[in-house]
């Protein structure tokens, strides 16, 4: 996990004006337990798409992402703190 982490910062800095390398950073903070950033980063996540919430699982489908990867970046994304709309399944 500490490898994902380690790409995911990396990803944010290349492109700290797209939400999607938040969106990873987030999950993978979740998912390392570390609520401190991962609520910061899950505030620079909302400041970039304020409507993340009601359309993850759906900007995920979009990326023809494996639903095992979907419910994986949910579950890191509900463990920082950021209550996704996981009924939300266009």
């Amino acid at each position: 996990m500490e490898y994902a982490l380690i790409h995911a910062q990396k990803w944010r800095e290349g492109l700290p004006t797209v939400y999607l390398p938040y969106v990873a950073l987030a999950a993978t903070y979740g998912q390392l337990e570390r609520p401190g950033e991962a609520a910061s980063t899950v505030s620079q996540l909302l400041k970039l798409k304020p409507d993340f919430l009601s359309t993850a699982r759906r900007e995920f489908n979009k990326l023809n992402l494996e639903p095992e990867l979907t419910d994986n970046l949910l579950q890191g994304l509900q463990k920082a703190g950021l209550a996704t709309t996981t009924q939300d399944k266009s």
